[in-house]
């Protein structure tokens, strides 16, 4: 990995994450106004311990995901319109009303299991604090019986004041043409253009030859671009006229800095063994409604299926964009230069099942500043985002007293760059924290710090690296801190023999933990596989409790310990503890 190169860090997983097909759409935004932000898509499976349902989810402090609404649909699917089967793929508020609104697909249930059809729906909020819960539009698109998760585009595409929604619909005159609904004020919405071009999965707008004029780009085996010219008007102005075929598009915002908008498109083609090579090709216009295209790269898997749903955005927060390419197991990441040359700085196996189809978001959805990779499909979600900082010391099951010295070690990435980090010691689940220290160079490392005079059993070291945003880690696990006198004290209640270590396997130092029901004599050595005593570390009489030693194996007084397995064994009142150690320097 080079010094340039981007890591990414697994914030949360959904194992019961979001389904569909071509691929798993999962819509972000604050939907209650609450400055939190949500997250929402369908999932089951339709088994009878995961039915089918769609799921809003909202995000708390410090990457922690609450579970905050969710619609079931009763199955065998009864008659009528389902709630349940809602899939969310757009938010936006077209009828400038305030209310925040989500755009997706529901399934109207006809005679039979496979009559049905589906409804280009609407949902709102009843008032500005609420989620967008009750469905105040909707129209019948669908009769073909095909449950297809289709791509939607919000905004103001012809400029006449009035906001827009353009879909896939694959059941409106042609093969997978595109439509446009226009508002007409209030949740009342008219269907105002369609074309019959034969279009497939994907549509993505945007300014693509920088003319004023609003573009829908869409695969038709190969892309094909519709500009508008007048008032509810878009005309094919361009279609590629050899291959590439690409069954995806994606629009990006000037990623090689160049100054021109360009899209992105996906193609693929068979190899031995039902594996695929997937090539990645960008186009960038070199004059009005004309378009060149570049490959960028390509990539073998070994998947079930071919379409994904890639994106651009600006992960590092370094003010330009990434390209942020799915394929099926993996997402990649690529950074422009010069024109036509791209450099990938990140490769991120992203496994999401045996349907191998993701699909990618970005969104900041912890609010620190980084985009943060939203990555849907095959009845999974999951978060990722730029790596900033590590911590590196202390490490779980380490135990201190009050006075001593923790050593607290981390190191910070480049990208993104570090301006300065903060220590702070987290002592429960509520993530309130005590301040270690601030303003530290990234460099300070190690910082030594005095460990204060509290008891905590469970807690842990955390460092915010500030940037471009801030992002925190903390120790793997947690440690103790034992206040004064503790260990001298005799904690009321019933005790037992016992005998552990931790961390084990020991690095070098560990905690040795024992604990004796009554008064008597305590012996505590260390053994090695022969029997042979290597360490002792207690020989007297105690009193009843549960007490903490300081072991490092690396001063046992006699001499150093080489890496292997050893026994250590507490021996009191003719009853005897045995531990198995495995000691890793």
């Amino acid at each position: 990995m080079s010094a340039d190169d981007l890591r990414l860090r697994k914030l949360f997983r959904w194992n019961d994450g979001s389904y569909g097909y071509p691929s798993a759409y999962v819509t972000c935004g604050d939907f209650d106004r609450d400055g939190l932000q949500d997250l929402t898509f369908w999932t089951g499976t339709i088994y009878p311990d995961d039915p089918p349902r769609w799921e809003i989810w909202e995000c708390r402090e410090f990457n922690r995901y609450s579970l905050v609404y969710a619609d079931t649909a009763p199955y065998p699917y009864p008659p009528g319109i389902l709630t349940g089967t809602f899939w969310p793929h757009a938010t936006g508020d077209l009828d400038g009303d305030s209310l925040v609104e989500l755009w997706g697909l529901m399934r109207e249930q006809l005679s039979g299991e496979y009559d049905y059809r589906l409804l280009l729906v609407c949902l709102e909020g009843a008032s500005p604090g609420d989620y967008p819960t009750d469905m105040v539009w909707y129209e019948r698109i669908d009769s073909s019986n095909q449950a297809q998760s289709h791509p939607m585009c919000l905004g103001d595409f012809d400029r006449d004041g009035r906001q827009e929604i353009v879909f896939l619909d694959n059941y409106l005159q042609g093969d997978h043409p595109m439509a446009v609904y226009e508002n007409k004020g209030g949740n009342s919405y008219v269907y105002t253009w369609f074309t019959d071009s034969n279009v497939t999965y994907d549509v993505a707008t945007g300014d693509l030859d920088s003319d004023g004029r609003t573009d829908f780009v869409a695969p038709a085996l190969r892309p094909r671009v519709f500009e508008c010219r007048g008032d509810n008007r878009y005309d094919a102005v361009y279609h590629a006229p050899t291959y590439p075929r690409v069954d995806e598009v994606w629009i990006g915002h000037d990623v090689n800095g160049n100054g021109k908008p360009e899209f992105y498109g996906t193609d693929h083609i068979y190899l031995p063994n039902e594996d695929f090579r997937f090539y990645l090709y960008f186009w960038e216009s070199d004059a009005d409604d004309h378009y060149v295209h570049t490959l960028v790269d390509s990539a073998d898997r070994s998947v079930h299926m071919t379409h994904n749903q890639s994106t651009c955005g600006d992960i590092d927060a370094d003010g330009a964009e990434e390209v942020i390419w799915a394929t099926s197991k993996y997402i990649q990441v690529y950074k422009g230069g010069p024109p036509g040359v791209f450099t990938e700085v990140c490769e991120q196996y992203a496994w999401h099942g045996p349907m191998d189809q993701i699909g990618v978001t970005i969104h900041d959805m912890n609010r620190n500043g980084y985009n943060d990779i939203v990555i849907g499909g095959s009845g999974m979600n999951t978060i990722y985002e730029i790596d900033a900082v590590q911590v590196l010391r202390p490490v779980g099951g380490e135990v201190f007293h009050a006075g001593d010295t923790c050593r607290v070690v981390w190191r910070t990435f480049d990208p993104p760059p570090c301006d300065s980090v903060s220590l702070f010691l987290r002592r429960d689940s509520t993530y309130a924290l005590d301040t270690i220290v601030t303003g530290l160079a990234p460099a300070d490392t190690p910082y030594v710090w005095v460990v204060p005079d509290i008891q905590a059993e469970s807690c842990w070291v955390m460092a915010i690296a500030y940037g471009p945003g801030w992002q925190y880690d903390e120790c793997d696990r947690p440690i103790a801190i034992l206040g004064a006198g503790v260990e001298e004290e005799h904690v009321r209640g019933s005790y037992t023999l016992g005998l552990s270590v931790r961390p084990n396997p020991v690095p070098g130092r560990a905690t040795v933990v024992y604990e004796v029901p009554r008064s008597g004599r305590a012996d505590v050595a260390v053994f090695d596989r022969s029997g042979r005593a290597v360490a002792r570390l207690l020989a007297g009489a105690v009193e009843p409790g549960r007490y903490h030693l300081s072991w490092d194996c690396r001063d046992t007084g006699v001499r150093r310990l080489a890496a292997g397995v050893y026994f250590m064994r507490l021996d009191f009142d003719g009853e005897r503890r045995m531990q198995k150690v495995v000691v890793t320097q």
